[in-house]
């Protein structure tokens, strides 16, 4: 297959994801080599085409690619919530705690860390400290009605 095919595709993938169409991208997909394909907003295309059909390895080895070569945060945090999707809590640990470093003021870190604690069945108090931190971080309502549920469950 030549590289115009690809670039074809690629749109028509496009097309299918704005469309809300996953499933049509996916089979698109399934129909390319992808190892041929080096621009990382394609990569990045494709990576979320994975994510959303749930095919989560996939997926994170193409975030994984993209990290390495661009060592953004934006595809940092797309690792950290493959992993934590995939509930691979020892990988999504390890993404969390470089997100961390690079960005250390951002209030998904805490949001990260709910998710993860959970996924490990922490105690109560562990997850509502953590939305604690959360709200008097960034106050967002989603959170703070989770924040209510928790303290709810812990009695």
């Amino acid at each position: 297959m030549g590289s115009y095919d690809n670039i074809v595709k690629i749109e028509e993938i496009r097309k299918r994801m704005e469309d809300g169409n996953i499933k049509a991208a996916l089979s698109i997909l399934d129909t390319m080599e992808i190892r041929k394909i080096k621009n990382m907003s394609d990569l990045s295309l494709i990576a979320e085409v994975y994510a959303q059909n749930e095919r989560y390895e996939e997926a994170e080895k193409l975030f994984h690619k993209i990290y390495e070569k661009t060592k953004s945060r934006k595809s940092l945090y797309q690792l950290v919530d493959i992993a934590i999707k995939n509930s691979n809590v020892e990988d999504a640990q390890k993404y969390l705690d470089e997100y961390k470093r690079l960005a250390p003021k951002d209030f998904y870190k805490y949001i990260f860390q709910y998710k993860i604690d959970k996924l490990k069945g922490a105690p109560y108090e562990v997850l509502i400290d953590t939305l604690k931190t959360l709200k008097q971080t960034e106050y967002i309502e989603k959170w703070a009605y989770e924040l209510a549920k928790t303290y709810y469950k812990a009695g």
